[in-house]
């Protein structure tokens, strides 16, 4: 189910996006169909198609910088990346056997693309930056633990837990009534 971001700054970003790329495709349209004639038009769509096909494959790259920052892979699922590598292999071969370069060359980089996100995935898929601080209020020592371990520092009916996932932290405390 698709739903639109809360904010209405995101939504209005949301729209100019959708707008700017709906306007582009037009315009790329016209201008192939009025001012590109013949074997020209071949060209001029194809490498307007690999220029798309290499933009697709890079745009999960944006979050490998978030990934190498952070030491965590929890914004990058590995299924993308394995589907990214296994269609930029098919579409490269389909493009070799139909002797087609402007689907075979570009698919090169998505393999390269989805290989290099999947290396990455395994270089930081166990690191240790989503960790969960208990603090016991008793003696007021903190320890680091799992995210999946549900132990929690206790003192006279409070739970102080702190959760740190990269840069951001959070405190809780909960209280029995």
């Amino acid at each position: 189910m698709f739903r639109f971001p809360h904010s209405i700054d995101r939504q209005m970003f949301t729209l100019k996006v959708l707008l700017s790329s709906l306007g582009a495709y037009g315009l790329m349209m016209l201008v192939t169909v009025f001012l590109v004639h013949g074997s020209a038009r071949v060209n001029a769509v194809g490498w307007i198609c690999a220029a798309f096909n290499i933009a697709v494959f890079a745009s999960p790259l944006s979050v490998v910088r978030n990934v190498i920052k952070t030491k965590s892979v929890e914004y990058m699922p590995f299924s993308l990346s394995v589907f990214l590598t296994l269609c930029a292999t098919a579409w490269f071969f389909y493009g070799l056997l139909v002797n087609d370069y402007y689907i075979a060359l570009p698919n090169v980089l998505g393999f390269l693309f989805g290989v290099a996100q999947m290396v990455l995935y395994f270089v930081y898929k166990d690191s240790a930056s989503s960790k969960r601080r208990v603090v016991d209020c008793e003696t007021g020592k903190q320890q680091q633990q799992e995210e999946e371990e549900e132990e929690e520092g206790n003192c006279g009916g409070a739970h102080v837990v702190e959760v740190a996932a990269g840069d951001q932290q959070m405190r809780v405390e909960m209280t029995r009534n």
